[in-house]
Formats: structure tokens, C-alpha cells, sequence
């Protein structure tokens, strides 16, 4: 069963980057931390596991940029963990490289475990 976004909304930032910031800039303010995640899972699609990979690095760069006290939250199964575990693991380890580049954090989701 789908929730209603209402019930959802206090824990949803926004759908998009530029709708999410300003509410995890607030949340700072009040000494609170957040994750940003992309919702979504199960991708069984090699280009759209790359269109997932492209999204979150620009999420932690906009992070950066804005300045904002944010990890990101990532499902393997985004990254093509059902298509090939070869795959996961090399766009898992270049949003690693680009989180230790830009000094971020990785929350790896453990999605129905």
C-alpha cells in the first residue's frame, strides 16, 4: 500500500535538489544532520544505473556547494547490484572516490535486509 505524501512529508526534503536545500539548510540551523537519498530500487537497466550514478555525484557536489551538513544514502540495487555485482562495485567505488574527494560520507542503504 502507498502512503499518502502527507504522511510522508515531514521526512521528504523535496524532489529535487534545489527544493531540498533550503529545508536541510533549516534543519542545520537547528543542529540537526540530514541524508539525502534518491528514491528508487531493483534498477535492472545499465543505462539507467548510470543516469542513477551521474544524479548522485552531482548530489554530493550540489552538497558541497551549498555548504550543507548532508550524507547521502545509497540502495545497490540503484547501482545495478540485480544486473552484474562487477557493476555495482564500480559505480559504488566512483561515488566513493568523488565522497572522499569532496570529504562526504556514504550511507549504503540496506534496503528489504
Amino acid at each position: 500500500m502507498k502512503l499518502p505524501f502527507f504522511i510522508a512529508r515531514r521526512f521528504v526534503a523535496g524532489e529535487t535538489l534545489h527544493q531540498a536545500i533550503p529545508e536541510v539548510l533549516e534543519l542545520n540551523k537547528k543542529g540537526i544532520k540530514a541524508t539525502m537519498d534518491l528514491l528508487g530500487e531493483n534498477v535492472s537497466d545499465r543505462h539507467l544505473a548510470g543516469q542513477t550514478v551521474h544524479a548522485y555525484l552531482a548530489l554530493m557536489d550540489g552538497i558541497r556547494d551549498h555548504k550543507v551538513d548532508s550524507t547521502i544514502s545509497v540502495k545497490l540495487t540503484m547501482l545495478g547490484l540485480d544486473i552484474d555485482r562487477s557493476f555495482c562495485r564500480d559505480n559504488l567505488f566512483e561515488l566513493l572516490n568523488k565522497a572522499k574527494e569532496n570529504r562526504q560520507f556514504v550511507r549504503i542503504d540496506m534496503e528489504g535486509s
